[in-house]
């Protein structure tokens, strides 16, 4: 007689409102990838998402999820460096970045980075 093991149950979000927030970030994922630049109305999102996430950690004292402000400078040596050249979006592993800004004087791009918990369950 063969044993099997039984299939454990999916994980699921021990805060559902970190679930929410964590949706927020690929609806507005999806919203950067839709319009393929970072329209003002986009801006505004990702900085409400970065109040609501750095609020919900004040409340729950969780560190696992956060959002920061970063600014990337381009590379010496690039002639002809506009805020054109800015990235919209950016992701590495665990972590997103959406343009938030520019600033052609510095020749550096402003972001607004979530990074995600390292707990692998559904969001949805």
């Amino acid at each position: 007689m063969s044993r099997t093991r039984p299939i454990p149950p999916a994980k699921s979000p021990r805060d559902p409102e970190m679930a929410r927030l964590i949706r927020r970030v690929a609806v507005l994922t999806v919203a950067y990838v839709s319009a393929r630049r970072a329209t003002p109305d986009l801006k505004k999102a990702a900085a409400k998402l970065k109040v609501d996430v750095d609020a919900w950690r004040g409340r729950t004292g969780r560190r696992d999820f956060r959002a920061v402000m970063t600014k990337r400078k381009k590379p010496n040596g690039i002639p002809g460096w506009t805020c054109e050249s800015c990235q919209w979006i950016m992701v590495s592993l665990g972590r997103i970045c959406f343009l938030v800004g520019c600033d052609p004087e510095w020749n550096q791009c402003s972001y607004i980075c979530f990074t995600m918990p390292k707990d692998d369950f559904p969001v949805g």
